[in-house]
C-alpha cells in the first residue's frame, strides 16, 4: 500500500471583511493507493507520473467532496502538490 500526501489551498467565505472574500487554509490530506491499483497503472502506463496524480485526485474528490461549487468557477479547494510518502 502507498501513501500519497496532498498538499491543498482550501477556500473558505468571510463576509465579515469585505475586501477579501477568500481565506485560503493550506490543508494536508493522505490518500492511499492499494499495491493491485498501483501495479495496474504501472503495467498500463509506464514510465508516466500522471495516471498516479489522475488517480489520486479522484479518490481526493471523493473524500472531501468536488472542487467546484456549481455555481460557476469559485473553487473551494486547488491541489499545491501530489508526493509519495516515504
Amino acid at each position: 500500500m502507498r501513501t500519497y500526501i496532498v498538499k491543498t489551498n482550501h477556500y473558505f467565505q468571510d463576509f465579515s471583511n469585505a475586501g477579501s472574500n477568500n481565506i485560503p487554509r493550506e490543508h494536508t490530506h493522505r490518500v492511499p493507493m492499494p499495491h493491485k491499483v498501483w501495479l495496474d497503472l504501472k503495467k498500463k502506463y509506464p514510465g508516466r507520473i500522471w495516471p498516479f496524480h489522475d488517480w489520486v485526485t479522484n479518490q481526493l474528490t471523493k473524500q472531501i467532496g468536488s472542487r467546484y461549487d456549481g455555481e460557476g468557477y469559485n473553487s473551494r479547494y486547488y491541489i499545491k502538490s501530489i508526493n509519495l510518502e516515504k
